[in-house]
């Protein structure tokens, strides 16, 4: 399967954070954004903690209904809500 592009936005902490990623689903999309998150820490200390609930709950992942190529992934860092869409961009 071909690589595609993935645009992640996140909201964080009062941030929003946007990263892009090549992979061949959105499962691995996510994979890929969580290695970002960890070589990049964009969002500080907590970007690990974010890289391991993204890896960790990558099944997590829910298409947005009636939409083709966009997904939403949701979870909790230390009690604080993390946000996050991704589309497929190419």
């Amino acid at each position: 399967m071909t690589a595609q592009r993935f645009t992640i936005m996140c909201e964080f902490d009062g941030g929003t954070f946007l990263s892009q990623v090549h992979a061949t689903d959105e499962e691995q999309a996510l994979i890929a954004w969580s290695e970002v998150l960890r070589r990049e820490k964009p969002m500080g200390g907590d970007s690990l903690l974010i890289a391991y609930e993204a890896a960790a709950r990558k099944d997590d992942l829910t298409a947005v209904e009636s939409l083709s190529g966009v997904w939403c992934w949701s979870g909790m860092v230390e009690s604080r809500l993390i946000l996050t869409h991704m589309v497929r961009s190419a």
